[in-house]
This record gives C-alpha cells, sequence and structure tokens, in this order.
C-alpha cells in the first residue's frame, strides 16, 4: 500500500497539472501587447511593390474600434495599385485576422498601376474578448478564391505586424448596477 501511494505522489509530481496544459499558446492568442498599426501600408511581393493602403476605416470611422461583441465589421480602404512587374488579372489583396490560417477577403487586381481607389469588405470578428488585429497580404493565386489560402502561403503564421492596418478590441459588458456608482435608476 505504501508503495502505491508514493507511486501516485511521483506520477502527480512528475505530470504537468491540468491548468498548464489548459493555457492557450500565445503564437495564435491576444498577448495583451497593444501592437502599432501603419497608417499607409505598402504591399510588397518578391519582385517589389504591389500596392498600397490608406484611409482605413471600421464601421465608417477610424483604423481602431472598441466593442462588447464580435460579428461582421466593415472595412473600407482605398488603394493604388503601383506593380510593374506583375503580370495582369492574377494579383489579390487579401484580408484577414492575425491568427487565422487563411484570409476573409479578397479584393482582385485587375491593372498592374492605377490610382487610388475605394473598396469595402466584411471582415467576422470573434465573439471572445481580446485584441483582434487586421491585416493585409499580396498574393499572386489565379482568382480570389483560390487566393484565401494564400494566407500563410510563405508565412507559417501568416502577415507581420508590420501589416496590421486596423484592431477590433473586443472587451466584456460591464454589469452597469455593479460597475458604476454614478448609475442610478430613476
Amino acid at each position: 500500500m505504501p508503495c502505491f501511494v508514493l507511486l501516485l505522489w511521483l506520477l502527480l509530481w512528475l505530470l504537468p497539472s491540468g491548468q498548464i496544459q489548459a493555457q492557450p499558446t500565445t503564437a495564435y492568442g491576444d498577448t495583451g501587447a497593444i501592437e502599432a498599426l501603419v497608417s499607409e501600408l505598402i504591399v510588397n511581393s518578391k519582385k517589389g511593390p504591389v500596392l498600397s493602403l490608406r484611409n482605413v476605416k471600421i464601421n465608417g470611422r477610424s483604423n481602431q474600434l472598441i466593442t462588447h461583441t464580435g460579428g461582421a465589421v466593415e472595412l473600407s480602404f482605398d488603394y493604388k495599385v503601383h506593380c510593374k512587374h506583375c503580370r495582369w488579372g492574377k494579383h489579390q489583396l487579401l484580408l484577414g485576422l492575425h491568427l487565422q490560417h487563411s484570409a476573409q477577403a479578397c479584393v482582385k487586381l485587375h491593372r498592374r498601376q492605377s490610382k487610388w481607389k475605394s473598396a469595402k469588405v466584411l471582415i467576422a470578428m470573434p465573439h471572445y474578448p481580446g485584441n483582434y488585429y487586421i491585416r493585409a497580404r499580396h498574393s499572386a493565386a489565379f482568382n480570389c478564391t483560390d487566393a484565401l489560402d494564400w494566407w500563410r502561403f510563405d508565412q507559417p503564421l501568416g502577415p507581420g505586424s508590420q501589416a496590421n492596418i486596423g484592431r477590433v478590441q473586443i472587451i466584456r459588458p460591464q454589469n452597469i448596477t455593479h460597475a458604476s456608482p454614478t448609475a442610478s435608476l430613476p
């Protein structure tokens, strides 16, 4: 009997606790650190610059949004194609969240060079509290359906923080009767 207790104690001591095993990995999760956003992003391919993005707005406002719920947000922006090395009709702009395995939206780039154009896409946000970064990258797929999977094509974790064009912060709703001493009901 004492050997059984000793063996059980050793197993419990050597195995990591369930609480440690349940911790999310920080590579895809929210670390709590606030990352910088760019006001104008130049998207590059391996051969050089492809396009520029600016005037990013989430739900018609700035490029940052604080909300209590997830769901779809409207992302609007201006873009200009300046890709002298691109073949016509084979390039796209991909947009999505930093923690996802594929892009959520695709804008087909019709020309090698253009004036500033406006575009709007919908991006789905999770319903869990945290900071969610909207990022942009280039793809050279044959169409937008195939391009969505290019999100992590040559970058195992997807576009880096230098591609942050927007941030949505989802916070827990506060109970108004307990959170604010100045709130009162008539």
